[in-house]
């Protein structure tokens, strides 16, 4: 394993655990929110929120399907590359 796909894999990683920590925050954060909104329902009028975590959602989904494909189906692109070289 060469150090790009050392790289590679840790931002994978990195990029991972921190889309599932900003998931679940976003999760406690509706928890409170409904919660106060039981104290003072002008609390929980705003939508908006949700709106925004999930259009990003699609985005992060491909950023993580782009660096798995970069890691481990690259292989053939890097060979390619390569031969054109010589």
């Amino acid at each position: 394993m060469n150090l790009r796909k050392i790289v590679l894999v840790i931002t994978l990683v990195l990029f991972l655990v921190l889309m599932f920590i900003s998931m679940s925050n976003y999760a406690q954060y509706q928890e409170i929110v409904k919660l106060a909104a039981q104290v003072d329902p002008e609390v929980g009028k705003n939508n908006f929120d949700a709106l925004l975590v999930w259009m990003q959602f699609p985005i992060l989904l491909m950023i993580a399907s782009l660096l798995t494909y970069m890691i481990f189906g690259d292989e053939s692109l890097t060979r390619q590359v390569e031969r054109s070289r010589k």
